[in-house]
C-alpha cells in the first residue's frame, strides 16, 4: 500500500542512497578507512591521463584514481570520496561517494555540524573558510579527533558564505 507514491512500509526519516565504487589510491601514501580523497579528474598524478575520463573502467582515467584533496576545496571543483578500508598507495580499494559512512574527523564535532575537508588529517572538520565547500553533516557527537558517522556527499552540499 502506498500514500502519494511512497510505500507506507518505507523506513522513517531521510536516507540518501549509498554510492560506492572501486578506485586506485594515488594519494602518495596509505589510506585508513574513513580517510577523505578526491578523484583525479585533472590527471595530476603521472599514472593518470584525463584523456581516458570518458572510458568507463579505464585504469588511467581520473574517475578510476583518487588523490589527496585540494586545500580549501569548494563545491564544484572536485568530487570527493571516503575510503571504506585500509588501502596502500597504488592499490585498488573501496570508496564511498555518497551516503552514511564512518569518516575521519580532525577535531570534536557536534551532531548536525556541516563539515569541510581538512587535508592535514585526511579527514573532515567543522572549521571552514570563506567559499570552502561542505561535504558532510555529522550524525553524532565526537569527543575529539578520530572517526564519526556522517551523511556524506562527495559532490558537495554547498559553499560557506563567510568564515566561522
Amino acid at each position: 500500500m502506498s500514500s502519494g507514491g511512497i510505500s507506507v512500509g518505507a523506513p522513517l526519516g531521510l536516507e540518501i542512497p549509498r554510492i560506492e565504487c572501486r578506485a586506485i589510491n594515488r594519494s602518495g601514501g596509505a589510506l585508513a578507512a574513513g580517510n577523505v580523497v578526491m578523484f583525479d579528474l585533472a590527471g595530476s598524478d603521472t599514472d593518470v591521463s584525463n584523456s581516458d575520463n570518458t572510458v568507463p573502467g579505464a585504469t588511467d582515467a581520473g574517475l578510476s584514481n583518487v588523490i589527496a584533496p585540494t586545500d580549501n576545496l569548494a563545491v564544484g571543483v572536485g568530487i570527493l570520496a571516503i575510503a571504506l578500508e585500509a588501502i596502500e598507495d597504488d592499490a585498488t580499494g573501496r570508496f564511498c561517494v555518497q551516503g552514511r559512512v564512518s569518516a575521519t574527523t580532525s577535531e570534536a564535532i557536534d551532531c548536525g555540524d556541516a563539515l569541510t575537508v581538512d587535508n592535514s588529517t585526511k579527514g573532515l572538520s567543522d572549521t571552514g573558510g570563506v567559499n570552502q565547500g561542505f561535504f558532510a553533516f555529522a550524525l553524532e557527537d565526537t569527543s575529539g579527533a578520530g572517526t564519526g558517522q556522517v551523511l556524506f556527499n562527495g559532490f558537495g552540499f554547498g559553499n560557506q558564505a563567510s568564515s566561522d
